[in-house]
């Protein structure tokens, strides 16, 4: 198993989360920022933040499956999310349960950060990852 995930005892236990990963491989992948938006800067999903969600752990997985890697292997992420409160937080869990075309994205340490405005006109969400090969 390249990546080891844990929720020790004592820490919160939720299911699209490990609070510790290990990698027991030596080359990390570092990825960017990744919205629902397309090639050409289109923005998708509207003003739905479950809509983005998807797309923008979609494009992370088009990003992975470039370096070699999969969602799998993903170590750490940082979520930016405009205006969050729980409701979005909540839609945030739902979209990630369903991330990968109906499937959930792997769990693994994840942190979560509300923000006032992303780079893209209209982005509702924008996630980075640390995978390994």
């Amino acid at each position: 198993m390249a990546v080891k995930k844990i929720n020790p005892e004592g820490l919160l236990v939720w299911p699209q989360i490990a609070q510790v990963a290990i990698a027991t491989e030596q080359r990390l992948v570092f990825i960017a920022g990744q919205t629902s938006t397309t090639k050409d800067f289109t923005l998708l999903g509207g003003s739905d933040l479950g809509a983005q969600t998807r797309i923008a752990f979609e494009n992370l997985a088009i990003a992975l499956e470039a370096a070699d890697t999969t969602p799998e292997n993903v170590v750490s992420s940082t979520v930016y999310i405009v205006g969050l409160n729980g409701e979005k937080a909540g839609v945030f869990a739902a979209a990630m349960n369903e991330a990968l075309h109906g499937k959930p994205f792997p769990p693994h340490p994840i942190t979560i950060l509300g923000v006032a405005s992303l780079a893209g006109a209209g982005a509702l969400i924008e996630i980075s990852a640390v995978a390994i090969q």
